[in-house]
């Protein structure tokens, strides 16, 4: 496996969604798109509970950016392959440490 690459927080800005969410007749979640004034475009959201989390980062001081579904993360757990694409990635004034935002898995 390889090891994370070192990435500048201005960097982070740049990326886009990972995935794109899916919509059909009948589907059990919510998505769609939210305007973000704050990055001043579109943000895809899959949940009612990302999309509330898209709004208090659009009304917070402090959040520079809202990235939703940032990037993939691959990792070899008990010999299988697991992958997993985060909800939000939360940039904030003057903090180089970025903040990932993931809902909990339901089954």
């Amino acid at each position: 496996m390889e090891a994370w690459p070192r990435a500048s927080v201005d960097d982070l800005e740049s990326l886009t969604p990972w995935r794109m969410f899916r919509r059909r007749y009948g589907q059990k979640h919510y998505s769609g798109t939210y305007w973000s004034s704050t990055m001043r475009t579109h943000l895809i959201y899959e949940s009612l509970l990302e999309l509330t989390r898209l709004l208090y980062a659009d009304f917070a001081r402090d959040i520079r950016a809202a990235l939703p579904s940032p990037f993939l993360i691959t990792a070899v757990v008990d010999a299988k392959v697991r992958r997993h694409v985060p909800d939000l990635l939360i940039l904030r004034e003057g903090s180089l440490v970025p903040l990932v935002v993931d809902e909990p898995f339901r089954v």
